[in-house]
């Protein structure tokens, strides 16, 4: 079986990354994308030293253009096929999806 990795997108804390650990915990490699370099790097520690798995980091703004921009080109060029794709970033604002402009 080809090896894939999971990308979690907030996996520095709550559900993203409570499901960073249970990937984890199946062997699953994993991207951990997320704004703060120190709960990144917190994660990443603490991930690693409990399942032994890999783990990337990359710190990024979802709300910012130019980082999604670059984060689409990061993704395009894994060369480990995406298995897994979580968008636990937080924020909530109840109305229909398609009502959601960018600055929300």
């Amino acid at each position: 079986m080809t090896e894939t990795v999971a990308i979690i997108q907030g996996g520095t804390s709550g559900m993203g990354l409570a499901t960073a650990k249970r990937l984890a915990a199946k062997n699953v490699p994993l991207l951990l994308i997320g704004r703060n370099a120190d709960k990144l790097s917190t994660a990443k520690a603490e991930i690693e030293a409990a399942y032994k798995v890999n783990v990337q980091t990359w710190q990024a703004d979802v709300t910012d253009q130019k980082d999604v921009a670059e984060l689409v080109e990061r993704i395009e060029d894994l060369q480990t096929p995406v298995g897994y794709l979580v968008n636990a970033a937080g924020a909530f604002s109840p109305k229909p999806f398609l009502d959601h402009t960018l600055e929300d």
